[in-house]
């Protein structure tokens, strides 16, 4: 399956070459050689583009049920990840790029509520499972934090668009909220660590 290939290629790392000049034996450049996992994420990012909210709803992940399950915190960890600390730029980039996907599969899917805000009624048991933090939105905030400033203009690029959707889909759903009064607190949880990115 694609996820399994996406876990594969990142333990077993870069194309190792047996055909090395002196000069460059031993360096490490960030455009080649990275087996198919860019190839994976984009893949991955198309699928999920194509599903839309049934990507979420469907196991592995399941989201409906849980929005922090043991597997969508393992796939998120692999995102940030390929993100934030792959030295790939073209991986980092497709990475990002799937992330906003992700973003887009909870908006058809009407979950963006239930993803990245707090539950408002419930029982004490969803009330103490909605204590922990939204995985998705923690492994957004990380990414653009990290790629917002990233030297590559091609990261930054993709990190932009993956924040101007995550801020116009929270947005939109706070506006179908706008009479609650603890709606800001999803934004003051972030806006410190990205507003002065943004701004740059």
């Amino acid at each position: 399956t694609i996820l399994s290939s996406l876990q594969d290629n990142i333990q077993k790392g870069r194309d190792e070459s047996t055909q090395h000049s002196r000069d460059s034996t031993g360096a490490m450049d960030d455009t080649t050689g990275w087996r198919s996992l860019e190839t994976n994420l984009q893949t991955l990012a198309s699928y999920a583009n194509g599903c839309a909210t049934f990507y979420l709803l469907e196991k592995p992940w399941s989201v409906k049920e849980e929005r922090n399950t043991e597997e969508w915190k393992e796939f998120c960890n692999v995102l940030e990840h390929c993100a934030n600390v792959h030295v790939n730029r073209h991986v980092r980039a497709a990475s990002i790029a799937t992330l906003e996907v992700l973003i887009h599969c909870c908006e058809e899917g009407d979950v963006v509520r239930h993803i990245f805000f707090e539950e408002d009624e419930g029982s004490e048991e969803e009330s103490d499972e909605d204590e922990e933090e939204s995985v998705l939105k923690t492994t957004i905030v990380q990414v653009l934090k990290v790629c917002l400033a990233d030297n590559w203009s091609q990261v930054r690029m993709a990190a932009s668009v993956l924040c101007r959707k995550f801020f116009i889909t929270l947005i939109k759903e706070q506006q179908k909220h706008s009479n609650d009064d603890d709606e800001d607190d999803i934004f003051d949880s972030f806006y410190p660590a990205l507003l002065p990115r943004m701004c740059l």
